[in-house]
């Protein structure tokens, strides 16, 4: 069996956040946050800087506007992310 870091856990597992309050589980901590946990607290679970979690939510919100706005012609309209 492959020893798995915490890190590795966090990458590859959707559900898994490293905080043993939660189990572990990002869908025990969206129960008690269902509109959005603290940075440190998602800090915490994702074991990052505080500091970076903005750099990292802008980051994604970027692929995502990219991926959108190279969409083909003849595909349905998705909707569109707010500047």
């Amino acid at each position: 069996m492959k020893f798995q870091t915490t890190k590795e856990k966090i990458e590859q597992d959707p559900d898994y956040v490293n905080l043993k309050k939660f189990e572990f589980s990002l869908k025990r901590m969206l129960e008690k946050y269902p509109t959005g946990a603290p940075d440190r607290v998602i800090s915490q679970a994702l074991q990052i800087p505080e500091a970076e979690i903005n750099q990292r939510f802008q980051s994604i919100l970027d692929k995502l506007k990219e991926k959108l706005s190279h969409e083909e012609p003849n595909q349905p309209a998705r909707p569109r992310l707010l500047p």
